[in-house]
């Protein structure tokens, strides 16, 4: 690595929520293959008769799964970091404001709760548990400095 290698936080173009304003193909294909992977994974599941699920709870279940496991990789592509830790330009708007505000990005993923309400016999105290377990986790994460 070069000694006075810097990272470029510029990009310009359409706001894209989702991958990163400015992501290149290849950094798409990968985001959003991420978020078919498990879903494809659960409808086997499905299929298989493994799980009892309503037509709800499989709903629910296949868009968290591609939520997640597409955010994941989509947030820690150069694209993701580069978009979602600069500062908001104003043809972002009130969706950049949102998105890009770390304790509301955080604060809107409420899977845990919803996963609670709709996966276990209406014990809401696992789903409660598990977010505050997030939302310590995303604290200390805001909070230590880069």
């Amino acid at each position: 690595m070069h000694k006075h290698s810097r990272v470029n936080w510029d990009y310009n173009g359409k706001p894209d929520f989702i991958n990163g304003t400015g992501a290149y193909l290849e950094e798409k294909l990968l985001g959003y293959s991420a978020g078919f992977i498990v879903p494809l994974l659960l409808f086997i599941l499905i299929l298989t008769d493994y799980v009892n699920w309503s037509l709800l709870q499989i709903a629910v279940a296949i868009l968290i799964a591609f939520d997640v496991s597409g955010g994941v990789i989509s947030n820690s592509l150069n694209s993701g970091k580069r978009f979602y830790h600069s500062g908001r330009k104003a043809e972002e708007g009130k969706q950049g404001f949102i998105f890009k505000n770390k304790w509301i990005f955080s604060f809107l993923h409420i899977h845990p709760l919803v996963v609670s309400l709709l996966f276990t016999p209406v014990n809401i105290t696992y789903g409660v548990a598990w977010y505050l377990f997030f939302m310590v986790s995303a604290t200390i994460v805001i909070a230590t400095p880069l």
